[in-house]
């Protein structure tokens, strides 16, 4: 019923996880190393989704970045 709003969540859940997703997770989150595999997926995959679904804009000349965005979304 509701596959036009959750749809693309499901997609962003399911993709395998890129290398660059987990370099990022480690430069953003220190805490990462300590976590086992299935924790820091997880993380990387939420943090995707949330990276997707927000609206980013900088302010006084502020650009957003990737890694920006993978700062916040992991915190």
């Amino acid at each position: 019923m509701l596959e036009w709003l959750f749809g693309k969540r499901k997609r962003l859940l399911k993709q395998e996880i890129e290398q660059d997703e987990l370099r990022n997770l480690d430069r953003c989150l220190w805490q990462a190393s300590f976590l086992s595999k299935a924790q820091r997926e997880q993380i990387i995959r939420w943090s995707r989704v949330f990276i997707a679904e927000k609206s980013w804009e900088g302010c006084n000349g502020l650009e957003i970045t990737e890694l920006i965005q993978w700062h916040v979304a992991s915190a």
